[in-house]
């Protein structure tokens, strides 16, 4: 998989679920700290990187719940399908929200993630 999927580092909850799918994932982009990320080489601003995660190919950037979509699609059968459905009212409509309000809360929400390393900056 030739892309690169911008992540907030400082996030326990963003860590955790990119460690929790790619190791379910077959598709492999490369992972890179918003923190560390040259983000005009992306083409993303920083208020961008710090409401959502991107994925970044050949086609452009994708934010927010089409970074699953995509990911999902890069996988392959029977990954591929799923990604698809993302993509579709209204599936993508609920998927948007969903995302929206686990990013905004995300310094709130507790679970595996949380912890001394696991503050978020956002809440």
């Amino acid at each position: 998989v030739d892309a690169t999927l911008i992540y907030d580092g400082q996030c326990g909850l963003c860590r955790w679920a990119l460690a929790q799918i790619s190791r379910r994932l077959p598709a492999r982009p490369v992972l890179l700290a918003s923190q560390s990320a040259d983000l005009r080489a992306f083409g993303l601003t920083q208020h961008q990187a710090d409401t959502a995660a991107w994925w970044v190919d050949s086609s452009g950037a994708h934010g927010g719940h089409l970074v699953l979509a995509r990911w999902l699609r890069a996988s392959g059968f029977p990954w591929s399908p799923l990604g698809r459905l993302l993509t579709i009212p209204p599936v993508s409509l609920l998927a948007a929200a969903a995302y929206r309000w686990i990013a905004r809360n995300r310094g709130r929400l507790r679970g595996p993630w949380t912890g001394p390393s696991g503050a978020c900056r956002a809440s």
